[in-house]
């Protein structure tokens, strides 16, 4: 059999298609108990794949993927000030981006809501984003009791 040359279109949804289910071995994996060296193990492996060089993924995929992983990485690549000033609805907007990666969503964690490192690489990216949500959500909370209190004085 005749092996064919695979095209970097093809390439790029499967790098994903990959990534995908790396994840989807790690949270079955998380849901078995399993160990935790290997747990950490499939973490690792995820935060690399995802944090991958631009320059290696040019590489193996061609430019256009590279540009499209900076253009992504560009709308959450913020200085700690900078994420400090975000609003609830614009932290809620950067949840929403599906292409966010756990490094980004981390970062936020970390600099906004001060979770520590090893909580957050003890969760998914899911699960990462679902803490973030319910920070959100408390925070906006408190706001509002601040409200009521203020204006009840």
């Amino acid at each position: 059999m005749k092996s064919r040359e695979v095209k970097n279109d093809e390439i790029r949804p499967n790098f994903q298609q990959l990534v995908k289910s790396v994840n989807n071995t790690l949270r079955g994996l998380q849901i078995a108990d399993a160990d935790p060296a290997l747990l950490l193990a499939y973490q690792k492996l995820l935060d690399h794949l995802n944090s991958c060089n631009p320059e290696l993924l040019n590489q193996i995929f061609g430019s256009s993927f590279s540009a499209k992983r900076e253009a992504r990485r560009a709308r959450i690549s913020m200085s700690d000030s900078e994420i400090h000033k975000l609003s609830n609805e614009d932290l809620e907007k950067l949840l929403a981006l599906e292409d966010s990666t756990k490094v980004q969503l981390a970062k936020i964690a970390e600099i906004r809501f001060s979770v520590t490192k090893g909580t957050i690489s003890k969760l998914s990216k899911e699960a990462l984003r679902l803490k973030l949500q319910n920070l959100i959500d408390n925070e906006k909370t408190h706001q509002a009791i601040g409200r009521v209190a203020r204006s009840s004085s």
